[in-house]
């Protein structure tokens, strides 16, 4: 059986220098609550409304007493990219996030069943230390039909959107609606990344 995991939501002033800050981008119904529901033993609690529902605001979720972080675990989850651009949500995480603390990483999910391409992550930072500290995540793989053209779909975001930040040192995963998956994700990002703070691309 999963383990559940009590959690809180935190204010940016309640941060601690050695959090590992998590962030969740991409367009809504991507699949952010999910993973995030999925890492804490919490299923549908924010993914169905149960818990916060769909805002324009971040809202940040510490993960207490993990048997291997702690309670240092903190994942962020920011407005869907069809509510404000990539951008601007790169603002309101600097806004959001006191000078003192430095982002673990940032989870960007794709849904693998959508044709159309809400928003590149490729165009949102700058320079391979960002690059690095980025994990492109795909989802909703549970609900694919034709596992050929998934594949085929994921090798065009790979080739076509992402493989300069690939090239650049960006991880790259499936996130399979199990837990397995949703802790390689964060494992991976932990172990292969160092803390940075992110750089909006201006131009």
């Amino acid at each position: 059986m999963s383990p559940t995991y009590k959690t809180e939501i935190v204010k940016p002033g309640k941060l601690e220098s050695d959090d590992l800050v998590i962030v969740f981008m991409g367009s809504t119904g991507s699949g952010k609550s999910q993973i995030i529901d999925t890492l804490s033993g919490q299923p549908g609690r924010r993914s169905h409304g149960g818990l916060i529902s769909t805002n324009k605001a971040i809202v940040a979720t510490r993960v207490l007493n993990h048997e291997r972080f702690g309670s240092r675990l903190v994942f962020v989850e920011t407005p869907g990219s069809d509510y404000s651009s990539g951008k601007e949500i790169l603002e309101m995480i600097d806004r959001w996030l006191p000078k003192s603390i430095s982002l673990s990483g940032i989870v960007y999910v794709q849904r693998i069943i959508d044709s159309r391409i809400v928003g590149n992550p490729g165009r949102m930072f700058r320079g391979e230390p960002s690059a690095q500290s980025i994990t492109l995540v795909t989802t909703m793989w549970d609900r694919v039909r034709d596992h050929d053209r998934a594949e085929g779909h994921e090798e065009v975001l790979k080739k076509e959107y992402w493989q300069p930040m690939i090239e650049n040192g960006a991880g790259f995963e499936r996130f399979l609606n199990t837990e397995v998956s949703a802790w390689n994700i964060i494992s991976k990002m932990l172990e292969e990344r160092t803390k940075f703070v992110p750089q909006v691309d201006t131009k």
